[in-house]
């Protein structure tokens, strides 16, 4: 009998990078970078922090869902990859924290969620690995409530249009769209679910680490590839193997894309 393969698109690559990924400095940078942006957006609006709800999408090991957790009344941490949360859940049992709830599915399910029941859903270096992101739009219309914001991080469009990811590793790091976002495209795509985008602007900078790559590298070779409905992009200010710019091996930097929608 010939051996099951995984059902996640990239799942081995995420499962051999949960270990170490909450301690990554480029991880760590790019939740923090996150985090400032989302509070900047936030504060403007005049939004009280410890009544917002909030659901992060590709969670990861949770190095984003960790400290919005010291700042918001509750955080659902949603990840496809069992060992990335089994890692979060490592973290926040060592932190103390007990306002953070785990999610161990793709959220495209929508009957696993409460209808407008979250001020924020955030989703940061991801939706590049999203297969099914009208199903995981839908999602996020359903769970926001009318007025929510929802935060996309995500790799800017190049005005060439190239791609930010080397051929070799799309399979192993399970991703879907390689050429960046900006904001019409955000717009066209999220219009259709009663998402407005009301900001879209460069954020910050990200350089891939050459063990993403070479993580890929060997994933890939190893014949790790799968196909996967939903998101595996982690942990936010994830890179998962990223490159490719102008070439094979370019490991940036690369500008990163904030969008922030409302719930209309």
């Amino acid at each position: 009998m010939a051996q099951e393969q995984p059902t996640n698109y990239g799942e081995q690559w995420f499962a051999e990078a949960a270990e170490r990924w909450g301690e990554m400095p480029v991880v760590i940078e790019c939740n923090l970078n996150a985090l400032k942006e989302m509070e900047t957006q936030i504060n403007k609006r005049g939004l009280d922090w410890k009544q917002l709800s909030v659901l992060e999408v590709g969670c990861g090991a949770g190095v984003l869902s960790l400290e919005l957790a010291a700042r918001v009344k509750d955080v659902l941490a949603a990840d496809p990859s069992a060992a990335m949360i089994a890692k979060l859940k490592e973290r926040q049992a060592k932190a103390g924290v007990t306002n953070v709830e785990t999610l161990n599915e793709a959220i495209e399910r929508t009957e696993q969620l409460e209808p407008a029941s979250r001020d924020i859903v955030v989703i940061s270096l991801t939706l590049h690995h999203v297969a099914k992101v009208e199903e995981l739009l839908a999602a996020v219309r359903h769970c926001l409530k009318p007025g929510g914001l929802f935060f996309i991080f995500d790799f800017e469009r190049m005005e060439d249009q190239s791609n930010f990811h080397d051929d070799f590793d799309t399979t192993a790091a399970g991703v879907h769209h390689t050429s960046g976002y900006d904001r019409a495209l955000l717009t066209e795509m999220l219009a259709p679910h009663d998402l407005k985008v009301v900001h879209a602007e460069k954020s910050f900078m990200m350089t891939i680490p050459k063990e993403m790559m070479d993580q890929a590298k060997k994933t890939e070779s190893e014949g790790h590839g799968h196909e996967h409905g939903h998101s595996h992009g982690h942990g936010h200010g994830h890179g998962h193997g990223h490159g490719h710019g102008h070439g094979h091996g370019n490991t940036g930097p690369f500008p990163i894309l904030c969008a922030v929608a409302e719930r209309v």
